[in-house]
């Protein structure tokens, strides 16, 4: 789950690159990286590990970067394949064609790593990282030998087996062209912007709020979006290839996506409210008079925001969450996202604060919008235990996550990986194994249920990782 952005024709171009990049910063934090095209016909590229203020740093020095830049791509990397620590790995990627050159963001992954490798080692391509993002690169470049820029992009996308929602940032003898593109599945999230008489693209349209841009739709699944010089007041819309039925990931929606955003034609804010309602519903009855109801900020607000109306009660801010700056800009560290057991676990100890005289002799229901490896949830019960709760009880927003991803999500060392169908006795040794007195889990029929309250159909989203299977490929 990375974040992607790029850019064409617009005012101020790198502090709306540098905007747009804070504002999607919940998408990735392992590394940071942009492209931009100069007036000069050349290209600044910059990359750098961590967060986006250490890259903001590197532009900030490069000299190039006050030049008159036309357009440009970033990157936020949630690596999903290959070190998470390799500048390496860092994107934007770098490829070069008979054609000219380009660089390219990708969000996405697959299933099919050693298949694809394979295939482009037997066809010659040489690799400079160990992730799967360079084989989108590889086939472009490879397939350019016989075919103009974008006939390569349209080819290359297809031969990758995977999911994808990129930028990329080509030059050729005409100039600099900016394409968007999905991989005919929808998985992951792309929307169009209008910022003045230019073109933004990012992963999610909450990121345009911060520029005063207007949305314009999302890239459709299997199409790419090509805006040059020739075709700016109109782009260009070439297909790729469209699966046999659209599969969104619906875990954007219940965890990852920034709650403004609206993502898969859903309102991610509203969609929580109904996750939270429907867990009322099923647990509002074991709810006694007196008890504790809260939530550790800031993913699961909307849900308990949606739990506590539909049961006529407050919620009690028990967990604070501790934001930090850097480089002067607002930061805030996801523990989920962390490549390392022990990075997860130094985060958490970090991350939050707790107000205990709310708690002391009192019985505690924690709201969360998943449960996944269970740390976050073995850590919050055992400081509510430290700081006096008689009992605890642990709600999730969603049902158990059961299977990998595999299509942009690192669900490794799932907790409830034994869980097939929810079966109470294995809830209960997850319960066991968190500590909690009570655990329960939103019904998958609950959750489809609030996807299409929300105005969407369920069958158009993947619950792959709730269900055990893979509903694209049909492989994990």
């Amino acid at each position: 789950m990375c974040g992607v952005i790029g850019f064409f024709g617009i005012e101020q171009p790198v502090k709306t690159a540098v905007d747009l990049m804070t504002a999607l910063q919940h998408r990735g934090e392992q590394s940071a990286g942009a492209a931009f095209a100069l007036k000069n016909n050349e290209f600044v590229y910059e990359r750098a590990l961590g967060l986006s203020p250490e890259l903001f740093g590197r532009l900030r020095r490069n000299p190039f970067v006050h030049e008159d830049v036309r357009a440009g791509i970033c990157h936020l990397r949630y690596g999903t394949s290959g070190a998470r620590q390799s500048l390496s790995n860092a994107q934007p990627l770098y490829g070069r064609a008979p054609w000219g050159e380009f660089y390219l963001g990708h969000n996405g992954d697959s299933p099919n790593f050693e298949e694809m490798r394979s295939d482009l080692i037997a066809q010659g391509a040489v690799f400079s990282t160990d992730a799967d993002s360079e084989f989108l690169v590889k086939y472009i470049e490879l397939l350019s030998r016989e075919r103009d820029p974008l006939q390569a992009f349209r080819d290359g996308l297809r031969a990758y087996q995977g999911t994808f929602a990129i930028t990329a940032l080509l030059k050729d003898k005409d100039g600099f062209k900016l394409v968007a593109a999905r991989d005919g599945s929808g998985n992951r999230p792309l929307v169009l912007g209008k910022l003045g008489s230019g073109f933004v693209v990012a992963s999610e349209d909450s990121a345009f709020e911060l520029i005063k841009a207007a949305r314009l739709c999302e890239v459709e699944p299997g199409t790419m979006v090509v805006i040059s010089h020739e075709t700016r007041d109109h782009p260009r819309v070439i297909p790729i290839a469209r699966s046999k039925s659209v599969r969104h990931c619906v875990f954007e929606g219940i965890y990852f996506a920034f709650p403004s955003s609206r993502m898969f034609g859903l309102s991610v804010a509203r969609f929580r409210r109904a996750l939270g309602a429907r867990l009322a519903k099923c647990f509002g009855g074991r709810i006694e008079k007196g008890d504790v109801i809260t939530n550790p900020p800031d993913s699961s607000n909307f849900l308990a925001d949606g739990f506590c109306p539909a049961l006529g009660i407050y919620p009690e801010r028990v967990f604070l969450r501790r934001h930090f700056r850097a480089g002067g800009f607002p930061q805030s560290v996801r523990s989920f996202t962390q490549g390392t057991d022990g990075d997860r676990d130094e985060t958490l100890r970090k991350k939050f604060s707790i107000i205990p005289e709310s708690i002391q002799g009192r019985r505690v229901w924690i709201l969360d919008d998943s449960i996944v490896r269970g740390k976050t949830s073995r850590s919050l019960v055992s400081s509510l235990r430290k700081n006096g709760a008689s009992w605890v009880g642990m709600l999730s927003g969603s049902p158990p996550l059961v299977g990998p991803c595999q299509k942009g999500i690192d669900l490794s060392h799932l907790i409830a990986a034994s869980v097939p169908g929810c079966e109470e006795a294995d809830i209960e040794e997850v319960r066991k194994s968190i500590g909690a007195d009570f655990l329960g889990y939103l019904p998958l029929k609950e959750l489809k249920a609030a996807v299409t309250e929300c105005g969407a159909d369920h069958r158009n989203y993947c619950f792959g990782c709730f269900e055990g299977r893979e509903p694209i490929w049909g492989k994990w």
